[in-house]
């Protein structure tokens, strides 16, 4: 019969850090993905009037 593993605390604080961490990354990635798609389209017309 094979011993239990035991996880420790910190294991499962890691586990949990890299979750967290993937979320917020997933989170800036559709903000910079929904500003970059709203903002105003720059016409020819706006680049000869500078």
């Amino acid at each position: 019969m094979a011993p239990k593993r035991h996880f420790s605390i910190y294991d499962e604080t890691v586990e949990m850090m890299g979750w967290l961490l993937l979320e917020a990354g997933v989170a800036l990635f559709l903000l910079i993905l929904i500003v970059w798609f709203t903002l105003p389209k720059k016409t020819k017309k706006d680049d000869e009037q500078k």
